[in-house]
């Protein structure tokens, strides 16, 4: 009897296992069917919203704005999709001073956001070879770039695709990325519009004082300078000056010994900028024939003539030297070259002759003014010592003033004891 009940509680126990069993089976298959139908339903739902669930696609099913980029960013879900970004200069969150703006890339090559072509000639990347991309290479692995222009990279009957485009502050295109599929855009920039000049306020006009009477105009030729820049070539530099009027132009009247003359004229639109600013006006002369030669300068808008524009100047002979003699200060002191040469050589201080006609002219003595002290009249005035001297009183000090005393009483005593001395004689 207790052998068939034990017999009957181990079926029964067994049974009960067998149903366990079938349960936990047919709710785990109950489990992936839901699984796969939600896998599946979610896959149909993306494609319906738009989302590029291909190979191709770099962010499967793409994205809907900026949070789901950084989203996809952080999951790296296929192992690439932070460095295709950062290839790209595609930033994790946007950086500070730009703008994220709905936009689209159309079959011409264009990226359009913010109602402006921002960029052109744009090419997205994919994952899949569709024969007609350009193959690139991102942290070791193969892509495939292609061209929008023409819409060779759209689906047929798609001219256009809806992207996410960030702009600078100024309205500069950084990156785009496609919605529907997360690819990467490459494209050329095209600068914002230059914003027009807003309109000045109206400005009233003071009213106009008195006409105060015209300035006095002012022009005249300062110094004609002679540089011999080699036997038959010279330089002519005239400096003037003018008040309340412009330079016109500068003539030379270069005279030889027989009194024939040549005109040259200078017109102040002929002279580079950095002489007018110097008040200056260089020419160039050349002159072959051996002699003696005058050149006076006269400027416009005033023709009168100034002693201090004239020179001479001579045209040495083949192996001979015009040269300045600096002890003379002769400017036209003609020497052999052989003679120039020897000069050259010796130390500068030594030398009687040069080709630079500073060197023979006048140095202003700077005067300076005498020291006015009794007695100092051969110091400068500017010297520490030009200066009264206070008579020094003699120094007294208090071991003198007892010495002085001690000798005074010393005295007093002396003369009292004499004279009692004297009295009892």
């Amino acid at each position: 009897m207790y052998k068939k009940r034990r017999i009957a509680k181990k079926a029964n126990l067994q049974q009960m296992v067998k149903k366990r069993i079938l349960a936990v089976s047919m709710l785990a298959v109950a489990f992936l069917t839901v699984l796969g139908v939600g896998s599946y339903i979610n896959r149909i739902n993306a494609e319906a919203a738009g989302g590029d669930c291909s190979d191709n696609s770099i962010i499967r099913c793409g994205i809907s704005n900026y949070n789901d980029l950084t989203a996809k960013y952080d999951q790296n879900a296929t192992g690439d999709i932070r460095a295709i970004m950062d290839h790209y200069w595609i930033k994790r969150t946007l950086a500070p001073g730009t703008h994220v703006f709905e936009g689209i890339s159309n079959n011409k090559g264009e990226v359009i956001a913010n109602g402006r072509v921002v960029a052109t000639n744009s090419s997205s990347i994919g994952r899949t070879n569709f024969g007609y991309g350009k193959r690139i290479s991102i942290a070791g692995r193969t892509y495939y770039e292609n061209t929008h222009v023409g819409g060779v990279a759209f689906k047929p009957g798609t001219t256009q695709l809806p992207v996410l485009v960030v702009l600078d502050d100024q309205g500069n295109f950084k990156y785009a990325i496609i919605k529907s599929c997360g690819n990467p855009i490459y494209a050329v920039p095209v600068p914002p519009p230059t914003p027009p000049t807003p309109p000045k306020p109206p400005v009233t006009p003071p009213t106009p004082p008195a006409t105060p009477p015209a300035p006095k105009e002012f022009a005249r030729c300062e110094s004609l300078k002679v540089n011999i820049l080699d036997r038959t070539k010279f330089e002519f530099i005239v400096s003037y000056k003018v008040e309340n009027t412009k330079l016109q132009s500068v003539t030379l009247v270069i005279e030889d010994s027989n009194g024939k003359t040549t005109e040259k004229v200078i017109n102040a639109k002929d002279v580079d900028a950095e002489s007018l600013k110097k008040n200056q006006v260089k020419y160039i002369y050349t002159q072959e024939q051996v002699g003696k030669y005058k050149v006076s300068a006269s400027i416009k808008p005033t023709t009168e003539k100034f002693d201090n524009c004239k020179k001479e100047f001579v045209v040495a002979e083949e192996d001979k030297e015009v040269v300045c003699e600096i002890s003379t200060k002769n400017l036209n002191k003609v020497i052999t070259k052989k003679e120039y040469e020897e000069d050259q050589k010796l130390e500068v201080g030594k030398r009687k002759y040069s080709k630079n006609q500073s060197d023979c002219e006048e140095k202003p003595v700077e005067k300076k003014e005498n020291c006015e002290v009794p007695g100092k009249e051969h110091l400068p005035k500017d010297s520490p010592d030009c200066k009264e001297e206070t008579p020094e009183l003699p120094k007294t000090g208090g071991m003198t003033i007892a010495g002085a005393l001690i000798g005074v009483t010393a005295i007093t005593v002396a003369a009292y004891y004499y004279l009692n001395s004297r009295k009892g004689a």
